[in-house]
């Protein structure tokens, strides 16, 4: 890093590695972890990355607007996604909404734990299933220990939630919950 002789900067040497494909990073279960480090990352993602991992679980400083920095510049040709924001206190359906208006056309691939995330409810999953790539064909979510509680695996799953709900209170009581995921 220029600025900082003997260091050296994650997103420039990323943003260089120019025929990287593949990408895992955890951050996980750090409280130093912001939405601007979110940012930084961001622009320096590989252009032709087809893989990407990242773990921020338990990140209590993560927000709605990391997520958005993140997801906004998602690569074009990425193919697998795999995204862990569990237990994130301050992600809610927005970042849900905005993630899913920003998946690439050509994914095929998305496992997705916003698991304890509190503030996700039927809103962000309805969202997320009208925004799907139509090229998906593995389909992750786990949503436990939120408004939704709920696990799916595979993009009609998704659908037929969303499309047999309409609303979370079908879902109140202990005996709409057998069976679940």
């Amino acid at each position: 890093d220029r600025e900082r002789p003997g260091t050296i900067s994650l997103p420039t040497v990323l943003a260089q590695d120019t025929l990287r494909q593949r990408l895992t990073l955890s951050l996980a279960y750090s409280s130093c972890v912001r939405d601007r480090d979110l940012h930084v990352l961001a622009q320096g993602l590989p252009p032709e990355l087809v893989e990407l991992r990242l773990t921020f679980a338990s990140c209590p400083n993560v927000t709605d607007d990391g997520v958005h920095a993140l997801s906004s510049k998602l690569p074009a040709n990425l193919q697998r996604l795999v995204l862990d924001l569990s237990s994130c206190p301050e992600v809610t359906d927005k970042a849900l909404e905005l993630l899913s208006e920003e998946l690439p056309l050509h994914l095929q691939e998305l496992e997705l734990c916003m698991a304890y995330c509190h503030e996700i409810t039927f809103r962000g999953v309805a969202a997320l299933a009208v925004n799907l790539p139509t090229g998906l064909t593995t389909l992750k979510v786990m949503l436990r220990g939120t408004e939704v509680n709920k696990v799916f695996d595979s993009p009609a799953a998704l659908q037929r939630f969303v499309n047999g709900q309409g609303s979370l209170s079908t879902m109140v009581g202990p005996l709409s919950l057998s069976g679940w995921g």
